[in-house]
């Protein structure tokens, strides 16, 4: 994943990015997870092209 994105990723409260396993990690228990941060997330992954799938308690696994 670009620099760019990891930075990115880094402002957010509720999210972080686990290097070792490839995933987005949510902080949060599923009630308290920022839908804003999430979904911001999304989009920029989106136009970055990067593939990935959505797991459980709002999590990304970054796939490829």
């Amino acid at each position: 994943m670009s620099q760019t994105l990891v930075r990115l990723i880094g402002q957010f409260s509720t999210y972080r990015y686990d290097k070792a396993q490839q995933k987005i990690i949510n902080l949060k228990h599923a009630q308290e997870t920022n839908i804003d941060e999430f979904l911001a997330i999304q989009h920029a992954l989106d136009n970055h092209r990067v593939p990935y799938r959505f797991e459980r308690n709002f999590q990304i696994q970054l796939l490829g």
